[in-house]
């Protein structure tokens, strides 16, 4: 595409955002490599949200570390008002109240120990042990995301900044050079 399309397709989408209403589906869509490089897509509906492990493994490692931070309060407020539903059921619960339940779901899902605290009713038990099997569930796959995006192959390809047509065999050739950048 030349840079005049894109110009005219960027501000387009511009004018579209600066109103208010959501971009259509059928409206060209610019996008930015990691590179630098810009190219637009016509006709294609967005996707983002289907392809989770797509999105885990190209958003910086910020976003990565502070999406599984949200995650993982979340998932310990909900267990905590679970627990709030019925504080009797953890016995020496300091400090009383909600944010007690919430340490306390936090030290379950962490696995670290309760110390003073533990359940002691069915329902407590009950609830500690479903959010000890999901927390270590969500850990395995925190876990995985993490080494998938630290094991992931990058290229590291140099190539040579001409290419050359030349005769090979009595036939014109493109031909250029490439070469492993790392040195192994």
């Amino acid at each position: 595409m030349n840079g005049r399309s894109e110009v005219t397709t960027l501000a387009r989408r511009t004018v579209i955002r600066r109103a208010g209403t959501p971009v259509p589906r059928s409206a060209p869509i610019v996008q930015t490599l990691t590179t630098g490089r810009r190219f637009v897509r016509h006709g294609l509906p967005r996707r983002r949200w289907q392809d989770l492990y797509h999105v885990y493994m190209t958003i910086s490692w910020p976003r990565l570390f502070a999406s599984f931070a949200a995650f993982l309060t979340v998932f310990n407020l909900l267990f905590a008002g679970v627990y709030w539903l019925r504080e009797a059921g953890i016995a020496q619960l300091n400090p009383p109240g909600f944010w007690g339940c919430f340490f306390f779901s936090v030290e379950t899902l962490a696995t670290v120990g309760y110390g003073d605290m533990h359940p002691q009713t069915l329902f407590a038990h009950v609830v500690a042990s479903v959010e000890i099997f999901t927390g270590m569930m969500s850990l395995a796959v925190i876990a995985g995301m993490m080494f998938a995006r630290f094991s992931r192959p990058t290229a590291r390809i140099l190539f040579a900044r001409y290419a050359v047509i030349r005769p090979l065999d009595g036939a014109p050739t493109l031909m250029l050079r490439a070469a492993n950048e790392r040195g192994n």
